[in-house]
């Protein structure tokens, strides 16, 4: 059985690489991206199996939500992830609208088995 692939999109470098290393410990092959254009170009070579992706992306073009209308324009079924700050708002409302499923806010915290059970089920 091939591994599952993991897409992480997040601005914030250590975020991405921590969030890499513990998605490979558990069996899955991850990418990182640091930017939009960059997760898309991932998302489209590499198909991932399950997406996390951070709302606010401070040295991007466009925000995670776009990204995630991106996404979904083209697959309606791949897992999408939000991990996001505390105050993505209506930003967040928008993303669980568009179709998500799971929203967690950073710091995960005691919410952190349960993000990473999300990710790689």
């Amino acid at each position: 059985m091939p591994k599952k692939k993991v897409l992480i999109v997040d601005d914030e470098k250590d975020i991405s690489k921590n969030l890499k290393e513990i998605i490979e410990m558990e069996g899955c092959e991850s990418f990182t991206a640091l930017t939009t254009p960059e997760a898309w170009d991932i998302f489209q070579r590499e198909k991932p199996d399950v997406c996390v992706i951070d709302i606010h992306m401070a040295y991007s073009p466009y925000n995670g939500i776009e990204l995630l209308r991106k996404i979904r324009e083209v697959n309606k079924k791949v897992k999408c992830i939000i991990l996001t700050c505390v105050d993505a708002g209506e930003r967040g409302e928008e993303a669980k609208k568009i179709g998500v499923q799971g929203y967690y806010e950073k710091p995960l915290g005691d919410k952190f088995d349960e993000f990473v059970g999300k990710v790689i089920e």
